[in-house]
């Protein structure tokens, strides 16, 4: 009986990474941001370790700032538009080491019909 279960679980396991491996391409993967040659990707994260610390504890706070009772619009705004500057600085990084902006990589993602899915399953 555990050999049995032992290969169905190696089966299903099998299974699942064939079905991933080979649907890949109909998620919206790469692109985005530092969309370029993987050396130009590793200078841009090196170069960019404290703004994207900074980046990540504001929208920390921001969330910390909604979730307050009762909220405080002006440190909302103030948070936001601090997530917007670095934001910006991010992307004159990128731009300065060259690498593309944001945008939609290979694959259809959402816009099949909201699944990401483009018929592999």
């Amino acid at each position: 009986m555990k050999r049995i279960l032992g290969g169905l679980v190696v089966a299903a396991v099998l299974l699942t990474a064939g079905v991933a491996t080979a649907c890949d391409w109909c998620y919206g993967h790469g692109g985005g941001p530092g969309a370029g040659s993987p050396a130009a990707m590793r200078a841009f994260h090196k170069e960019t370790v404290g703004l994207r610390e900074d980046l990540a504890a504001r929208q920390i706070d921001l969330a910390e700032a909604y979730d307050k009772e009762p909220a405080d619009p002006a440190r909302i705004a103030a948070l936001r538009k601090e997530i917007v500057d670095l934001e910006a600085k991010l992307q004159a990084a990128a731009d300065k080491s060259g690498l593309r902006p944001w945008g939609p990589g290979r694959g259809h993602g959402m816009m099949t019909g909201g699944s990401g899915r483009c018929g592999c399953w």
